[in-house]
This record gives C-alpha cells, sequence and structure tokens, in this order.
C-alpha cells in the first residue's frame, strides 16, 4: 500500500510538466486550506520536518505548491523542482529561494496565478504524501494587490477543492470561533456532507485560559466525517528565534499529553498523528479512484496514439521538413485562389462563401446601397438656398452661380465615402474568413505553423486595409477636386439652364428670388419655371 503514494507522485509529476493534471485527470491529492496567517505554512514545514516555506507577514503563498514526500532509506535529503529538470537541491538548501523566484517570475511581486510549483522532497524524515499549499484566504487587498485579490483567491481554492477525488485539510485557529472558519465555510461549498474534509485546529496553545478547544476537536460544533487534529506548531517569534522543528514538535507532545482534557482524546491531536491519518485518507482515496484513473489513462493513451498515428514519422533531415513546408505554403495559396475562383470541392451549400461572397458585396450590396442614395433629398431646398445666398455674397443673385453649384455637388459626392469604405471593409473581413476557415490536413499536423501561417497572412491583409481605404479616400477627393461641366453627362444640364434663363425675364427670375419659398421645387413649379 506505501507504494501507491509514490506511484501516484509519480503520475503526478508526468503530467505536471506540462502542468495539465488538472484539466486531464482528478487525481488524489489533499488541499491545504485557511486564512492568513491561521498557521498554515508552520503546520506544512511540521508534516515535512523541515524549514523550506517562504515566511512573512504579508501575503506570501501566491502560487499553489505542490508538495510531494517521498520517504527514501537514504541519509542524504535532497529536493527537485520540474521547472529545474535533473537538479538536486541538497540537504533542501535553496529551496524557499527557488519558491520564491520562480513565482515572482510567473506572477511578480503582488499577483497571484493557479499554475503550480512541482516540488518533490526525498527523506527518511517524512512518510508518503502530497500536499497543495493553497494561497491564504485574505478580505482586505494591502499595498498593490489587486482589488479583487479576495475573489481571485477563492477561485484558485475553489479549482482545487472542488475536485471530486481531493481531501480538503482545513486549517482553522483554535483561538478564534469555529462558526467564522473561512476554510470550513469554503469547504462546505463543495463538500456538504463533510466526507473528505480532515479539520485542524491550529494555535491550541494560545487559547485564554479556562477555555479549550475541545468541543471543536470532537466535532460537536461541527461534524465532520474524517474527523479534527488538534495542534500546535512554531509561531513567526518561534521561527525567528530559530526554534527547531523537533524542538516545536517535543514540546507540542509535551502540552497535549499534559493538558488537563485534550490528554483524554486519543488520537485526536499532534502533527505525528495528523500525518499518519492524512496518509492513510490518501492511501484509501486512491485505492477508490484507482478503476477511474486507469480507465481515464487507458482512453487518453489511446486517444494519444491515434493522434501519434496522424502524425505519420519525424522528419530525418532539414531537407524533408523545407520540402513539407513548401509543400503546406503551396496547398494553402492553391486553397485560397480556389476559394476566389470558386473551384473548392466542398464548399458550403447555405451560405456564400470566398469569391462568390465579395462578388455579392460589390454587385449586389454595393450598388444598391449607392442606388438606394436619394440624391434629390440629400441637400434640402434650404440649404440649396442658403448656399446660393452665400455664394453670392452682397450682390443679388440673378443667374445659379458656379460656387454655390459646386459646393452642393461636392457635398453629394462625400456621401459616397462612407458605403465604399463600409464595402472594403466586408471584403477585408471575407478574405480573413477565407483563411481562417483553411482546414488543410497537412496543416493540422502542425497546430503552430497553421498558427503562425494565418498570423502572417492575416498581419499583410491588414497592413494592406489602411491602404485600400487611404486610395478610396484620394478617389472621392479628385472626384471633389475639379467638376467637369463639360462632361458629356452634363450637357443635357446645361441646356436646360440655357432654356430656363431664355424663357424667363431678368427681373421676374429678381423678384422671385428675393421672395423665394423654403420648397424650392414647389416654387418653381408655381411659377411654371423648369426645375433643374
Amino acid at each position: 500500500m506505501e507504494s501507491l503514494i509514490p506511484l501516484m507522485n509519480q503520475i503526478h509529476k508526468i503530467f505536471g510538466y506540462e502542468n495539465m493534471n488538472n484539466q486531464l485527470l482528478d487525481l488524489p491529492q489533499i488541499a491545504v486550506v485557511g486564512a492568513q496567517s491561521v498557521g498554515k505554512t508552520s503546520v506544512i514545514e511540521s508534516l515535512v520536518k523541515r524549514d523550506i516555506l517562504p515566511r512573512g507577514t504579508g501575503f506570501v503563498t501566491r502560487r499553489p505548491l505542490m508538495i510531494q514526500l517521498n520517504h527514501v532509506n537514504e541519509k542524504q535529503e535532497y529536493a527537485e523542482f520540474n521547472h529545474l529538470p535533473g537538479t538536486k537541491l541538497i540537504d533542501l538548501i535553496g529551496v524557499k529561494e527557488e519558491i520564491e523566484r520562480e513565482t515572482e517570475r510567473t506572477v511578480g511581486k503582488n499577483n497571484i496565478s493557479s499554475e503550480i510549483i512541482y516540488l518533490n522532497i526525498f527523506s527518511s524524515k517524512v512518510i508518503n504524501l502530497t500536499l497543495i499549499d493553497l494561497p491564504g484566504i485574505i478580505k482586505v487587498p494591502v499595498q498593490d494587490q489587486p482589488q479583487d485579490i479576495e475573489i481571485q483567491i477563492k477561485n484558485i481554492i475553489l479549482q482545487f477543492i472542488s475536485k471530486q477525488n481531493c481531501i480538503i485539510l482545513a486549517l482553522t485557529a483554535g483561538n478564534t470561533d469555529i462558526a467564522n472558519s473561512d476554510s470550513l465555510k469554503l469547504a462546505r461549498d463543495v463538500d456538504p456532507s463533510g466526507t473528505r474534509t480532515i479539520g485542524v485546529i491550529t494555535k491550541c496553545d494560545t487559547i485564554e485560559d479556562g477555555f479549550d478547544a475541545l468541543d471543536s476537536i470532537l466535532g460537536k460544533l461541527y461534524p465532520l466525517k474524517l474527523g479534527y487534529i488538534g495542534v500546535v506548531c512554531r509561531n513567526q517569534k518561534q521561527t525567528l528565534e530559530k526554534k527547531s522543528i523537533e524542538d516545536s514538535l517535543k514540546y507540542e507532545d509535551y502540552f497535549f499529553s499534559n493538558h488537563p482534557k485534550y490528554s483524554r482524546v486519543k488520537g485526536g491531536y499532534g502533527i505525528p498523528n495528523l500525518a499518519d491519518k492524512l496518509n492513510k485518507f490518501l492511501v484509501s482515496s486512491i485505492l477508490n479512484s484507482i478503476p477511474e484513473i486507469k480507465s481515464r489513462i487507458t482512453n487518453l493513451l489511446f486517444e494519444t496514439e491515434n493522434e501519434l498515428k496522424f502524425y505519420e514519422q519525424p522528419f530525418q533531415s532539414e531537407e524533408d521538413s523545407g520540402a513539407l513546408l513548401l509543400n503546406i505554403f503551396t496547398h494553402f495559396s492553391k486553397y485560397f485562389e480556389e476559394a476566389i475562383d470558386g473551384k473548392l470541392s466542398n464548399q458550403p451549400s447555405e451560405e456564400l462563401y470566398g469569391g462568390a461572397r465579395i462578388n455579392f458585396i460589390f454587385h449586389d450590396w454595393y450598388s444598391k446601397v449607392l442606388n438606394d442614395y436619394n440624391l434629390d433629398y440629400a441637400v434640402s431646398d434650404t440649404e440649396i438656398l442658403t448656399t446660393l445666398r452665400n455664394a453670392s455674397g452682397i450682390n443679388s443673385t440673378l443667374f445659379f452661380p458656379y460656387p454655390a453649384f459646386e459646393i452642393l455637388v461636392k457635398k453629394q459626392i462625400l456621401l459616397l465615402e462612407t458605403p465604399s469604405l463600409k464595402c472594403v471593409e466586408q471584403v477585408y473581413l471575407e478574405l480573413k474568413n477565407i483563411v481562417n476557415e483553411c482546414d488543410l490536413s497537412a496543416m493540422k499536423r502542425f497546430t503552430h505553423l497553421k498558427e503562425s501561417i494565418f498570423t502572417v497572412v492575416n498581419n499583410a491583409l491588414e497592413r494592406l486595409l489602411a491602404p485600400t481605404n487611404k486610395m478610396i479616400h484620394n478617389i472621392i477627393q479628385m472626384q471633389t477636386a475639379y467638376i467637369n461641366t463639360n462632361h458629356p453627362e452634363f450637357l443635357a444640364v446645361k441646356s436646360l439652364i440655357t432654356s430656363f434663363n431664355s424663357e424667363n425675364s431678368n427681373s421676374q427670375i429678381q423678384s422671385d428670388i428675393e421672395n423665394i419659398s423654403p420648397n424650392i421645387d414647389s416654387h418653381l413649379k408655381q411659377k411654371n419655371y423648369k426645375t433643374l
């Protein structure tokens, strides 16, 4: 049975290299949950029997730390981190500093992360055990901590303790009311029946005279099926004074053995009893989950072998990889070209795609938008009259001034820029859609290469978008820069103007302009003038 935990540690280690054990397998483990300053670090170090964890008055544990204790019959103790393969930290020297270094590398000074740090400890002083030290629960952000730090910590804790194969080690300080325990509250949210939660009452020696935590340890206040253990560990002052863990364990045993009440609870107190219980609970959890784990690993193996077959044989030389790259680029270019030309063999039948959609954008959507523009109402009669008078200045107008005509025409030409730019955007989005929908079998083998190709092509399209929009803007500006009144289509208008001038006397036109109504078309019709 003792070999089960080392075996499970190996599985943790294998999946931990890619930090994916929580996603693929629900492996049995023990998660340590407690409020900040409840004594979580002291309990873990007492189980390890070495000072290995960073300490401080602030927020110290900012990434989950999986500690895998491995009992070995060797005098030399050493530790290994998954992120430092092949490196042994002899006598556990440098473990604390490496935890701090790895934490800051990923989350900086005040942030937190759910990414696990994997630590393996090999020692003759420990029993086989796997613990996850989770960030301590806090209520108020301090210094430069994020304002939602409480929610972030809660989410990380729930991510681990929600797993059905996770044993929850809920720590509560003995000098506080158990009804206010943050750890038990979180445990109850995911384990309402208390079947996989074990309570730890810390700081039993700090309770005021005349009071004790006996009812809590006996489970009378909040029952748990795995029960409670009372412990006494080093406080911050004792740690700074270099009080050893061995001395702390001796004091703990003396305190409980000579206490008038605690001494009557056999097996209900002390770090050694806690370690034995955790070992038994973890072994039992592993035994119960072995069928499920075996089935899941078998399925993963089957899926991985099928995926491996898809990847075919590895390359033997750089020439082979270069030839394959050229082949993939060629197939991608051909796919893009066929999507534009409408020659894809597997074209969608439920919607327009590729070149067909681009054709629709130009000849159906864009043409309709332009045709739907009612230029007769693009400029109101009032605007025409106002422009006419502004172009005449202090002089009364006799004929329609050319500057006024030019202003009104330019205004209507500018209205075409917005739908033209929209047309460019629609074509751009469809070109990107062609790229992103490309699903060539040769590219499936290389996920990162596929993403890189898509990124390069999409970036190229994006770079061309701005010049295209600029070109549209320039075309509109060119059209407004010079109004060609000698254009053949304008000759009919000039004929109307000549006819208009010959049929109406100058004095009559002058009188009408001075008294013209806001509705010019209506006014001209009343005078039987030909409108423009």
